[in-house]
């Protein structure tokens, strides 16, 4: 199974820190004095859900509604940073007003007795996206297609407000899970989030740093180029659209840096070129025109991506190729079964077939006898009016009536 791009380059100038909605547990034996106590004098704290690199993610009730919290506490390192305090009151004040349901919903906003922000929110079950791809590696198309068709919704909303998420990945794409329902995509973490309208608005950054992350970031932000706009969030979402397809990402390496110089100087590559396997040529267009260098060249808006690429999908479920990596051999499904279906049937060479020129010919002549059978016992037993065969049967019609039953000429029979 593929392994999913390692993140590098958290708290340091190069990138912002992984989002704190990214669940990765807590150290072991670490002693969070957060635990058990009453927050905003609502929220009781139970444990934590995650940590990241500005953030850490306690699951919470709410005592008086007996409602499930998360509530997500800036970091004590980043206490007594502003422009971190500013980052964080931004995101609840960007996520709280879309109201979208493909976006994490805000409960609440506030700050500890030590100063530092919280933000309290739904209790999400299910798992990141990240998560299903270190256990999956890669996603059939339609499911693919189905979750882009999500998460453009929700970015189609970001948009409509003149907001740019700017860190759209799979840390911050949750799958939940709700009773009686598919998985429902949730967007995530908008500490990043900017005004695109406004000149400079949200831009709480330090010099020489960059926003975002490289591996998913788009080109022209990279070099600074061109400000973060609706372009580069569609960027991101094709870069994750690629490693959910492929279990593979456009542009990877150990170094964030050359990440950044690679995709600012080379296209990026097929998903067939990089993982060695055939990929439906409908996908890898629809891809290639998303991950282009120019914004002007890629889809017009995330919604006609989400679009074009679903309508690949459903062309591609009907004509892949002969190996699609999307679609297990026989023989791998029976190595995924085991012993559980000795149902499964496995053959060394091509399976036979059965000689389908012969069965339509063999129906055709069965067919042919039967009509042939049929139209003679018609015919014969029309001969006469009660169905019987005449004495004679040499005889003609006019040669058997009675002489003395009225009948018409001869030239008016048929």
């Amino acid at each position: 199974m593929p392994h999913r791009p390692v993140l590098h380059g958290s708290a340091v100038p190069v990138t912002v820190p992984q989002g704190a909605d990214a669940h990765q547990p807590a150290p072991a034996g670490t002693a969070d004095p957060l635990i058990g106590a009453l927050v905003g004098g609502r929220y009781r704290i139970r444990d934590v859900i995650g940590q990241g690199g500005m953030g850490i993610v306690y699951e919470a009730v709410h005592e008086e509604l007996d409602r499930p919290a998360a509530l997500k506490v800036l970091g004590p390192a980043w206490a007594a940073d502003e422009r971190a305090i500013a980052r964080f009151q931004q995101e609840a004040r960007a996520a709280s007003n879309l109201g979208h349901p493909n976006i994490v919903t805000i409960y609440d906003f506030g700050r500890l007795d030590d100063g530092r922000p919280y933000l309290a929110m739904e209790r999400l079950r299910g798992e990141s996206l990240a998560d299903a791809l270190d256990r999956e590696g890669s996603m059939p198309a339609r499911r693919v297609a189905a979750l882009v068709q999500q998460i453009a919704r929700a970015l189609e909303a970001v948009h409509a407000e003149g907001l740019v998420h700017r860190d759209i990945k799979p840390e911050n794409i949750f799958l939940a899970r709700r009773s009686g329902a598919e998985e429902c995509v949730q967007l995530l973490d908008f500490g990043l989030a900017a005004f695109s309208h406004v000149p400079g608005a949200g831009r709480l950054t330090y010099d020489g740093e960059i926003q975002g992350t490289p591996i998913y970031m788009a080109p022209e932000t990279a070099t600074g180029e061109r400000q973060a706009d609706r372009q580069a969030d569609l960027y991101s979402l094709a870069v994750v659209s690629f490693e959910m397809l492929s279990g593979k990402v456009p542009f990877d390496h150990d170094n964030p840096m050359q990440v950044l110089h690679r995709k600012c100087q080379q296209n990026a590559p097929s998903m067939t070129a990089l993982s060695g396997c055939p990929h439906p040529q409908g996908l890898e267009r629809v891809l290639k025109r998303a991950l282009s260098r120019d914004p002007e060249r890629r889809h017009q808006s995330v919604r006609e991506f989400a679009d074009a690429l679903c309508s690949a999908a459903s062309v591609a479920s009907f004509a892949l190729p002969a190996r699609d990596p999307l679609r297990p051999t026989e023989p791998e499904r029976s190595a995924q079964l085991g012993a559980q279906d000795s149902a499964v049937v496995t053959y060394d060479s091509e399976p036979p077939q059965l000689p389908i020129s012969r069965a339509p010919l063999v129906f055709r002549w069965a067919l042919a006898g039967v009509l042939v059978v049929s139209g003679s016992a018609i015919a014969y037993g029309a001969l006469t009016e009660d169905g019987r065969a005449p004495a004679n049967p040499e005889a003609t019609p006019a040669q058997t009536a009675t002489p003395a039953q009225p009948h018409a000429p001869a030239a008016a029979q048929g």
